[in-house]
């Protein structure tokens, strides 16, 4: 069964930016079709295909596309439809020709689509459609805006992404160990791990898997070189503080397999769950449950707050949210707007009520 937390969770991420999209704009008499002497850039209401590509965006189905964009779009456009594009990379659409009208993405990713030429400016359009930005998430702006070099708005932010601990409540039942708690620190959370890192019947249940160091250093804050880019930092306090974590870690008994596997990823704790706790985000773990129950691995899990590091207290994981972008080729600019604009409404609606 799925634990107690993460029942609303299943509802999405929360949509900071769709609650500002919502009812944007006039729209002319006679529906949805809008005048074009106001804006000549909207969406006319002709029939139009709209290619998708989710770059780790967590958007894997076309399920997904369907809850997150579809049906809100054709509710309100019912002349635009739909596309989503798997199977491939972004690499080979670009060199093929075939680049997507828009990118659902993470901000982590941002850098990557400007160096590839995939965005456009889509301030323009958010002043024209009077989106109120300060609706928004407001860290979510600031760093969209810092990828351009005169303060570009590349995409607009429509979900907001949260750090967690996944927990394995079978596991902790089975050696009858408390499970952990919110506000937890990283000490005490290797501490637990010490605990119900075991074998049993030969099986090695592994307490925590704290993956790449990115894990801990990005929440500190901690860049890999210094301002001026000549020097690497990964000997300074609050780096070895990082690697004395991973060293308490891996100084667990059985946390470090004999083929030195110390890492172990999300299909071990879901599809082996045999990892007792895994630091995850909110998003990839709801992506990811649909599949968990069609294979009929469904067991008893729970989620708390993202642990933080002794000397910052309740300071969770780094900012990641996830933003649509309009490239640059699109021949439906017009409705990838209007897509946009709309996205995700339904779920908006809820979460104002």
């Amino acid at each position: 069964m799925y634990g107690k937390k993460s029942i609303p969770l299943l509802l999405g991420m929360s949509l900071l930016g769709t609650l500002a999209l919502t009812g944007c704009g006039k729209e002319a008499a006679g529906g949805d079709k809008p005048s074009a002497s106001a804006n000549p850039d909207r969406y006319n209401n002709e029939p139009a295909t709209l290619t998708f590509f989710s770059n780790g965006a967590g958007v894997l189905t076309t399920a997904d596309l369907d809850a997150l964009v579809t049906k809100p779009v054709q509710a309100k456009y019912p002349n635009i439809t739909t596309q989503l594009v798997t199977g491939t990379s972004l690499d080979k659409l670009i060199a093929a020709g075939e680049v997507p009208d828009v990118i659902l993405t993470s901000n982590y990713y941002l850098y990557d689509m400007v160096e590839l030429g995939l965005v456009s400016d889509l301030s323009e359009f958010i002043k024209q459609e009077k989106i109120d930005l300060g609706k928004f998430e407001p860290e979510t702006v600031n760093v969209t805006k810092s990828y351009g070099d005169k303060g570009e708005l590349y995409g607009v932010p429509y979900a907001m992404n949260y750090g967690l601990l996944l927990y394995n409540k079978d596991i902790f039942d089975k050696f009858a160990v408390p499970y952990p708690k919110d506000g937890m620190t990283w000490n005490q959370i290797i501490e637990l791990a010490g605990k119900v890192t075991r074998a049993d019947q030969g099986t090695q249940y592994i307490g925590l898997d704290l993956q790449n160091p990115t894990i801990l250093t990005r929440p500190y804050g901690l860049g890999v070189v210094d301002a001026k880019q000549e020097k690497a930092v990964l000997t300074t306090d609050a780096y070895k503080k990082v690697f004395g974590l991973y060293e308490q870690l891996y100084k667990i008994p059985g946390i470090v397999e004999p083929q030195k596997k110390y890492t172990y990823g999300i299909d071990y704790f879901m599809k082996e769950q045999k990892t007792a706790m895994f630091p995850y985000w909110h998003d990839s773990t709801t992506a990811r449950l649909p599949q968990l129950k069609e294979a009929g691995k469904n067991f008893n899990w729970d989620l708390v707050s993202f642990p933080s590091f002794d000397d910052k207290p309740g300071v969770g994981r780094e900012i990641d949210y996830h933003l649509a972008l309009v490239t640059p080729t699109s021949k439906n600019k017009k409705a990838a707007y209007a897509a946009i604009k709309t996205i995700d409404q339904r779920r908006s609606a809820k979460s104002d009520e």
